[in-house]
């Protein structure tokens, strides 16, 4: 069983997009012949953390996306 099945109990994937002003994720799973979206959240960017597409406080990015999944 995979780290996310287990966290999540199936087989799972998570989508993730860090962005300048947002951070989001999709979790996605197998339906029949093909995937569906079980779950979508957002997050604010902490301010200054990304810039121009690079992460320059990774510490803040790991914390938004923690507080996302809660």
């Amino acid at each position: 069983m995979s780290a996310l099945a287990s966290l999540f109990g199936k087989e799972t994937f998570i989508g993730l997009d860090i962005g300048n002003a947002n951070i989001k994720a999709v979790q996605v799973e197998p339906y029949r012949d093909r995937y569906r979206i079980v779950r979508a959240a957002q997050q604010k960017t902490p301010t200054g953390a990304v810039r121009d597409g690079i992460i320059t406080d990774r510490d803040a990015v790991a914390s938004a996306i923690k507080q996302m999944f809660k």
